[in-house]
């Protein structure tokens, strides 16, 4: 019996998303028409359930989905899944107590900035610590600087019990934060929900989403070819900052976590063949997925690297989603 089933996956910042942090309507049309076509419809992005839901909140949809155009969100680049008619999650997989040592101790060898995140649903939350590659602190240090002088944060999980930490507004261009921007406005931007890793942490922090080591441009991905080397045994990702838009995020997952593992997942979940599977990317995150996918395509912002060896379509900002839809899966829109 012919199996018709089909599936269409797209990354949400650079690919979906404009630069602007919107979806364009004619890309919503072109989702819209898929899901006619009864063709299972994925997000499949590198943003944390939170981080998710807040921005589809400021375009006006809901934090479930239910009023999108797509039937599943694959988030934190595979460590989560959700279904959209409820807002179930309906698999989340964690590194254990060990995994985050074992990865701590890797990014303190490599002098790392780093942060270690919460299980999903609260990856939002995480523990940070500055390495010691500062260039204003040659010396290398034990690592454990503490960033109170720069960053003065309310306690993340609302314990009554434990100290406030100054009146959560962050202090810039303190004592190297020049170094590595990129790490200190994340840590800005979750100020409420982050604060200065305890030593004790590093061992007993217990299960996490990732830990996820952020790293200037300059130095970026040869880090990241030595981080791969060190974590073999681990799901390592590389990714353009979302923030900066050059900076390299390391992140080490659990090894079953990646957007083509749980794509791969929810396919045969859902009876989907491999090759019946279509995928839109922009980012080294995209990459796993992009070559695993039936049809993988790229839109025209993605850099240079990234391009080679697919279909590159139009832009973000050009509605590439919706050229995907147009030309290569048959569908026409209709536009309110």
């Amino acid at each position: 019996m012919k199996n018709d089933k089909k599936m269409f996956v797209t990354d949400l910042d650079g690919t979906l998303f404009t630069d602007e942090k919107i979806i364009h309507e004619k890309d919503l049309a072109a989702l819209t028409a898929l899901g006619s076509k009864g063709v299972t419809r994925v997000f499949a992005t590198g943003r944390s359930l939170y981080s998710f839901q807040k921005a589809i909140r400021e375009m006006g949809f809901s934090p479930t989905c239910n009023d999108m155009p797509v039937d599943y969100v694959i988030f934190s680049t595979g460590a989560g899944t959700m279904e959209c008619t409820h807002g179930e999650i309906i698999k989340k997989e964690s590194l254990s107590a060990k995994d985050v040592s074992v990865i701590s101790d890797c990014f303190d060898s490599l002098g790392l900035d780093y942060m270690i995140h919460r299980p999903v649903p609260d990856t939002r939350h995480f523990v940070y610590k500055k390495g010691n590659f500062s260039k204003n602190d040659h010396s290398g240090g034990n690592g454990e600087t503490s960033l109170d002088g720069i960053c003065n944060h309310g306690n993340a999980y609302g314990n009554s019990n434990s100290p406030a930490r100054g009146n959560s507004l962050c202090c810039p261009f303190h004592d190297g934060e020049t170094d590595n921007p990129d790490f200190y406005s994340r840590i800005s931007l979750y100020r409420n929900f982050c604060r200065p890793m305890e030593k004790i942490e590093k061992t007993d922090f217990g299960e996490s989403t990732e830990v996820l080591a952020i790293v200037p441009p300059a130095r970026g991905h040869d880090m990241a070819d030595r981080v791969y080397k060190a974590l073999g045994d681990f799901s390592v990702i590389k990714a353009t900052s979302p923030l900066d838009g050059k900076s390299i995020w390391i992140e080490v997952f659990n090894p079953l976590v990646s957007k083509s593992q749980v794509v791969a997942w929810l396919a045969a979940k859902l009876g989907v063949n491999r090759k019946d599977v279509v995928a839109v990317g922009n980012d080294y995150n995209d990459l796993d997925l992009l070559q695993w996918s039936g049809q993988g395509f790229v839109v025209a912002n993605a850099p240079t690297e990234v391009k080679q060896g697919f279909k590159v379509v139009a832009s973000n900002n050009e509605c590439g989603v919706s050229r995907v839809v147009l030309n290569h899966m048959g569908c026409s829109l209709q536009l309110a």
